[in-house]
């Protein structure tokens, strides 16, 4: 439950039901009784209360509260040490309010035609370009036409490989790879409800949410920060420089970062999504569509001898500052390592030891 103020009134938000209470403020003092689990009579007597309404007036609040499930009775059975109730307020108000009940009903797609027709001038732009110094931008081979691999091979080969060979160059062929076969653009229709692009990867509503930022770490391409271009299948320049310490930083200071050839930064734009979807799916098909992205990653990595290692414990502000991002419209869905993984699988890794000896290193260098 989120308790919020409006024209005087307390806002009792039952966010797991959809539904709102209003009541008097002076009864919030009775609700607060139960912030933590407690027997109804114990607050019955209380003399704080008793000093504002009688005991029957109290009693009287909180068999309304019961009969409205603001408060409920306590189930011990429950095991909920891992589950959405042990996650903070924000996440479970976000998971709780998107949910669809029973009852809820989609509008149908000639409404939602409809409606598109009276905002296309409103529609934001479905690719991302940079106005940026074009002479440092750089241009990508043609995507290979043929994939000579058993689909069930690349299935089944799939592995995630956080440390690759250090010093070996990926190369701008499987760079152009990676990326075209994960979000290239495949055709692109216009009409009369908005642009659809489509992508080797399945996008939700055709909305193509999902950019790509890449941080060159080895030669292939000159060392610095890149955006994919779907439009132009090239990598537009957005600063040069080393910036694997950066890399580090936004990666949590994972000791990946010091073997592979890049990090790539997969974001979502909200404002296409909600332009189409102005409810919590939009928000849902941000993160499918990470998802989907990461997958196709995955498998092209595998096809093309590449390490392709997801980062989830990452530093959003981080990542957010070194790209310039708005905040509001796009958000930073997931971080993946890349780097040549030739003869390598999942377990050519450092042990525990390696990582606590490392972690004692980082600390000393920060204090240094």
């Amino acid at each position: 439950m989120v308790i919020f103020n409006s024209k005087h009134k307390m806002i009792l938000d039952l966010f797991k039901k959809h539904e709102q209470l209003a009541i008097s403020p002076r009864y919030l003092s009775v609700l607060n009784g139960f912030s933590t689990p407690v027997d109804s009579n114990e607050v019955s007597n209380d003399p704080h209360l008793l000093s504002w309404f009688s005991r029957e007036e109290i009693q009287l609040i909180i068999g309304e509260f019961q009969k409205k499930d603001v408060l409920l009775t306590q189930d011990k059975s429950d095991d909920s040490r891992f589950g959405f109730s042990t996650l903070n307020q924000a996440v479970r108000y976000f998971y709780y309010s998107g949910l669809t009940f029973a009852g809820d009903q989609y509008i149908g797609i000639s409404t939602e035609a409809k409606r598109l027709q009276k905002v296309t001038d409103e529609e934001p732009q479905i690719y991302k370009e940079y106005n940026g110094k074009q002479t440092d931008d750089v241009s990508l081979p043609n995507p290979s036409e043929k994939l000579e691999m058993n689909v069930y091979d690349m299935f089944l080969n799939r592995q995630t490989i956080r440390f690759c060979n250090k010093g070996i160059k990926i190369g701008l062929q499987r760079i152009a790879d990676l990326f075209y076969y994960s979000l290239g653009e495949t055709a692109v229709v216009t009409s009369n409800i908005g642009t659809a692009l489509y992508k080797p990867t399945a996008t939700p509503g055709a909305r193509a949410a999902t950019e790509c930022y890449f941080i060159s770490l080895d030669d292939s391409i000159p060392k610095g920060i890149y955006h994919y271009s779907v439009k132009k299948h090239l990598l537009e320049c957005l600063n040069t420089g080393d910036f694997r310490n950066k890399a580090k930083e936004i990666s949590g200071g994972q000791m990946q970062l010091d073997t592979t050839s890049g990090l790539i930064i997969l974001t979502e734009r909200m404002d296409r999504l909600v332009w189409k979807y102005p409810n919590a799916g939009a928000y849902k098909s941000a993160l499918i569509e990470t998802g989907m992205v990461s997958q196709n990653m995955a498998l092209i990595g595998t096809f093309l001898n590449l390490g392709v290692g997801f980062i989830e414990a990452f530093n959003d502000q981080k990542a957010i500052d070194l790209l310039k991002l708005n905040p509001n419209q796009e958000f930073v869905g997931g971080i993946i390592t890349v780097g040549d993984s030739t003869g390598l699988n999942r377990f050519d890794r450092p042990g525990i030891f390696d990582y606590i000896n490392y972690e004692k290193e980082q600390k000393n260098e920060q204090q240094d």
